[in-house]
């Protein structure tokens, strides 16, 4: 279940948390398009989040613990 929250909320707390600075930086300048740099801002981070869980990823490799196997087929 460990792995599992790493995997999903990991990406999203990342992305909020760049449209949540992207917002604290762009806001207060006067830009028509402040709205599509918080929303680089946010797809930024997330790109960031990805390599943060590959890193987290190799380090539950390495210490062999169980992850998520697919067992079979539906």
């Amino acid at each position: 279940m460990k792995y599992v929250t790493i995997i999903y909320m990991i990406p999203f707390a990342f992305l909020i948390l760049g449209i949540v600075v992207g917002n604290s930086l762009f806001k207060g300048m006067d830009t028509s398009n402040h709205e599509l740099m918080i929303f680089g801002m946010g797809i930024l981070f997330l790109a960031i989040s990805f390599v943060v869980v590959r890193i987290i990823d190799k380090v539950f490799a390495k210490k062999d613990e169980s992850i998520i196997v697919m067992t079979r087929k539906l």
